[in-house]
């Protein structure tokens, strides 16, 4: 999966963000990545690479979840501070913190996160609805949970988290 400059690459696909699969009948694969000490997952299919955080430039006046903007050789993106976009507390900046790049209307982004976790198979109907009492914006960022021997995973809606 390393390819060398810090990166490691994944399957190139559409971004994938409608209803979970694994809510539907099929099974799918997620990564995780942690934000402090809770850990978030996205459909494999959205993530084209994960790189070693590097030096990103500030996008001044831009949203205060923008982290900035990066160029990834040659390409620039817009780097969003998932945390920040999902209204988490100011989290201290670890060491081993990565950037999930993914694409968003052939666009990539790339999603800054403390840390990364394993890919999991997710079997069919293994992604339960979110909590009915998870309201407010928050709540459209999120398309459900899956649940683990050691963690309850919330799975993210790219789309909603993107825009």
């Amino acid at each position: 999966m390393n390819t060398g400059a810090g990166a490691e690459q994944m399957p190139e696909h559409s971004l994938n963000v409608g209803t979970p699969l694994g809510r539907t009948g099929h099974s799918m694969d997620i990564v995780t990545f942690y934000l402090g000490d809770v850990l978030f997952g996205i459909d494999i299919l959205a993530v084209q690479e994960i790189v070693r955080q590097l030096e990103v430039t500030k996008a001044y006046g831009s949203p205060e979840f923008v982290y900035g903007v990066l160029n990834l050789r040659g390409q620039i993106m817009t780097i969003i501070d998932i945390g920040k976009k999902l209204g988490l507390d100011e989290r201290e900046s670890k060491q081993g913190g990565r950037i999930i790049i993914v694409n968003s209307s052939n666009e990539p982004i790339g999603l800054l996160v403390d840390g990364i976790g394993d890919a999991l198979h997710v079997e069919p109907g293994g992604i339960k609805p979110p909590p009915a009492n998870l309201g407010g914006v928050q709540a459209v960022y999120f398309c459900g949970v899956v649940s683990t021997e050691e963690h309850l995973i919330g799975v993210l809606n790219l789309e909603p988290v993107l825009k």
